[in-house]
């Protein structure tokens, strides 16, 4: 009898991890780490904030620094080739100033930034932005960071 319960016990452990790893990849895009993705930044993009694999006390926002005309180019309208996903949730509609652009020397710049409704809990986050340049080629770009709990 004790080693049917124990049979059990362990049983429905192993699924609560195997739920719980599945949960972690549906949320998070991928399973939980704790490191930086490290891939590399696509033509478009010359910075991310906070940084791949960073550590931030407040995420104030998350941040992608585009240069609009690298490369091909992201057209006339970059607000609608553009979309933020933070922890796998598009967070698109909520950008601030999504095409906030500086006419710079030698081609404008972007910064669109996302500011999340409350703070982020403490832990590593994943964000990713999408877009497409003029001639419909799709780029991603997903990083991690960590926010760091205040003692």
């Amino acid at each position: 009898m004790m080693k049917r319960i124990f049979v059990v016990i362990t049983g429905v452990i192993f699924v609560a991890v195997i739920l719980w790893l599945v949960i972690q990849w549906a949320v998070n895009g991928g399973l939980p780490s704790s490191g930086a993705v490290r891939d590399t930044l696509p033509p478009h993009i010359q910075y991310v904030s906070p940084a791949d694999g960073k550590g931030v006390e407040d995420s104030y926002g998350i941040c992608v620094h585009f240069n609009y005309q690298a490369g091909r180019g992201l057209g006339e309208e970059p607000e609608k080739v553009i979309h933020f996903f933070l922890d796998g949730k598009n967070v698109s509609q909520d950008i601030v100033d999504l095409v906030r652009l500086q006419y710079g020397y030698p081609y404008p710049v972007g910064e669109p930034c996302y500011t999340p409704p409350k703070p982020l809990h403490s832990g590593w986050h994943t964000a990713k932005v999408t877009y497409k340049d003029i001639s419909g080629k799709r780029f991603e770009y997903k990083w991690r960071f960590v926010v760091i709990a205040e003692e």
